[in-house]
């Protein structure tokens, strides 16, 4: 009363006293004081919404939108107000139009807007609420409210379906009939590798990073202001796909043999003599595998030939010993026969640089297999390191909403589960991926096993006609790979089996163990750790039985040294789940490997890598690591650097590898694990690489 009649003639005034007149019921929503059109309408706006009159407050909010004169701040306030009066009238799908419109526009005007109650009406009815579930709009909205992934992944999979499109690629032949903004929003932020990856359309990360290239190369033709980002984009994918590509085809044959190596030693005699005294025969044989000696076997052979009938049993005169096998009797030729296939089958397995058990060593149990077992484990925290013969307490999950009991509890199962997953993978690294033979038979449960124990096996092969020494050797290996195959099979077999089989009863009785300890509703997330795990342990075995099979490595295709140095630290990330280290590279960018080489530099850099991991003691932040790769006067330089927790604990060991890196590899047991990672690295250079010359240098700071 005071101010009205202080300020009669008052504009101000006389619209606070209408609008309240108006609120109370006093006259219609009819504002006619003297102020701009443009502020009428928005206190005529007020006043609707105030008085829930949704639908003339809805479509007055249409007009003012349509009006380019209000300001930024009352439009502001229009679709705020818009948004609200949709809600109350429950017209959902307008709502999401609204709020993805205006967030694309402006991302802070839609401050006001109330995400809340929309989303839990649209998840509630799993987004059948939209009855247009088609809308493109869909996926945006459940992104911009930073819903779980699997939620953006089940909207974005329903928008596709309800175009007949499997992949968001699909899209392209249609893409008209999308707004460009919406298009560009949905290519660029929804359809991520994160989100994508959680599709079942995609079979393999590389399939997703094919797919999201794809996106990428029509983002730059419709979003001309980002193209450089796309550009770097579609590299950095390709460059991954590549590399997935190589490690691919790695895990696909990890078994080897240097063949050709093999032969040249055994058919060069100027060659036979230098390695006999490198790899005298297990069997002890020194002088069988000649020209001389095989033209001698022949000879007998066609002797015993002529003077016996052709019976597989007189020829070679099959008896059988004490434990039921048939053995030759009084057979020379057979003998001998037996003596050179028998030294061919010791050189291809045990030859100390050429041989199955050398490859073993460097590419399955040096540092590989056990770490690609453990880490499924590392990776949900499900086994501890052990320090000084016993297991340390698991900090991750020491900080369970529980007692002190049943932590304590807790923590004594996963150190008993830690040992037994130790356990398992020592046993497959120690016992059982290794060869035997009837004369070496120090691995009992190997599963390479070559052992001939039965003649009858062998007269088979005797019996077939070879008068040439080539062929000779070549039938040899024929068998020797045949027999390589049957044990690769029963590997594969055992790996998918049997042994993964004792890992998931070793998870099984984890769980029950933690069960008993407390209830399921107090550690969901260490028991949604356990379930994860035991699922991605099969698939983990499932990748490793097929390492068992024969390495399919040609002189096809060259990489460029850069991909296969990034290729090897992926691996070692891979391997190490709890060393995402970061390695700075400087390598030369024209230097490019062939085809039959890439296994061989990444054997190599895998074993620098390793040693990293494994002897520097300290965090993968403060190694300072880089790998460098130049080439200076036609030799090529690799230089590993990283920092050390104490130098002096390596300065002795490693001045003995300097000193000895000329000699030869006599006394080294390469196919052996644990302190033969630089022994493993020169016989690769020497042996693989075919470099007669290598050198070996190092320095602290």
């Amino acid at each position: 009363k005071r101010l009205n009649i202080l300020f009669q003639d008052s504009t101000t005034i006389s619209l606070y006293n209408t609008m309240t007149n108006i609120l109370i019921g006093k006259g219609d929503v009819n504002i006619k004081e003297s102020i701009p059109i443009g502020k009428q309408k928005i206190y005529t706006l007020r006043l609707l919404f105030e008085k829930k009159i949704y639908l003339d407050c809805i479509e007055e909010c249409e007009k003012l939108l349509d009006d380019n004169t209000i300001s930024s701040i009352s439009n502001y306030e229009v679709v705020s107000i818009f948004y609200e009066c949709l809600l109350k009238t429950e017209n959902y799908i307008r709502c999401l139009n609204l709020y993805v419109d205006t967030y694309l526009k402006n991302e802070f005007f839609v401050k006001k807007m109330d995400s809340l109650i929309l989303t839990e009406k649209i998840l509630q009815s799993n987004f059948k609420i939209l009855k247009r579930p088609h809308l493109i709009d869909v996926p945006i909205y459940t992104h911009i409210n930073q819903a779980e992934k699997i939620r953006i992944k089940q909207s974005y999979e329903l928008f596709l379906r309800n175009y007949n499109c499997k992949k968001p690629s699909d899209l392209f032949k249609i893409k008209n009939e999308f707004t460009i903004t919406k298009l560009i929003y949905f290519l660029k932020e929804v359809c991520t590798i994160e989100i994508m990856q959680l599709s079942r359309i995609f079979k393999s990360s590389h399939q997703v990073n094919e797919e999201r290239i794809n996106i990428c190369q029509l983002l730059r033709t419709i979003d001309l202001n980002n193209q450089k980002m796309y550009n770097s984009e579609i590299a950095l994918l390709t460059q991954k796909n590549i590399i997935s590509t190589v490690i691919g085809e790695i895990d696909e044959g990890k078994i080897y043999v240097n063949e050709s190596k093999i032969k040249r030693q055994i058919l060069s005699p100027e060659m036979k003599s230098e390695v006999s005294k490198l790899n005298k025969s297990p069997l002890g044989y020194d002088n069988f595998l000649t020209q001389d000696f095989f033209d001698r076997t022949v000879d007998l052979k066609k002797y015993e030939e002529n003077s016996e009938e052709k019976n597989l049993n007189k020829l070679v005169y099959l008896g059988r010993d004490k434990d039921g096998n048939f053995k030759s009797n009084n057979n020379s030729a057979f003998n001998d026969f037996r003596k050179m296939f028998l030294e061919i089958r010791d050189q291809f397995l045990f030859d100390k640089e050429n041989g199955l058990d050398a490859y073993l060593s460097t590419r399955i149990r040096h540092g590989t297999l056990i770490n690609h077992i453990r880490s499924v484990f590392e990776k949900f925290h499900l086994v501890t390191t052990k320090i000084e013969n016993k297991y340390t307490e698991s900090i991750h999950w020491a900080n369970l909403n529980i007692s002190k009991y049943e932590k304590d509890k807790i923590q004594i199962h996963l150190a008993t589960f830690s040992e037994r997953v130790d356990s398992i993978a020592l046993t497959l690294k120690d016992e059982l991926i290794h060869c035997r033979t009837e004369n070496n038979d120090n691995k009992p449960n190997a599963l390479f096993d070559y052992s001939y124990k039965d003649d009858i096996q062998l007269a088979v092969l005797y019996l077939i006609k070879t008068e040439n020494y080539e062929d000779f050797v070549n039938l040899c290996f024929s068998e020797l790979w045949k027999k390589t195959d049957n044990c690769l099979s029963n590997i594969q077999y055992k790996l998918n089996n049997y042994l993964k089989e004792l890992f998931v009863q070793s998870i099984n009785e984890l769980e029950e163990n933690l069960n008993e300890v407390t209830e399921k509703r107090m550690i969901p997330e260490l028991l949604n750790s356990i379930r994860l795990c035991r699922t991605e342990i099969q698939i983990k075995f499932s990748n490793i039985s097929k390492w068992f099979n024969r390495s399919q490595s040609s002189s096809d295709g060259e990489y460029e040294l850069q991909i296969l140095a990034e290729t090897s630290i992926q691996i070692s990330k891979n391997i190490h789940p709890n060393y995402q280290f970061e390695i700075n590279k400087n390598i030369c960018s024209n230097f490019r490997i062939r085809g039959e080489y890439h296994q061989h530099f990444i054997d190599l850099m895998n074993n620098c890598l390793f040693n990293i991991i494994k002897h520097s003691k300290l965090s993968c932040e403060e190694w300072n690591a880089e790998i460098s790769g130049e080439v200076i006067e036609n030799n090529l330089i690799i230089s590993f650097e990283n920092c050390v927790k104490e130098p002096l604990e390596h300065i002795n060991k490693l001045q003995d590898i300097k000193d000895n890196w000329k000699k030869s590899n006599t006394n080294t047991k390469i196919s052996k694990e644990g302190g033969t990672g630089f022994p493993k690295i020169k016989k690769i250079i020497n042996s693989d690489l075919n470099r007669r010359f290598s050198d070996f240098n190092f320095h602290f700071d």
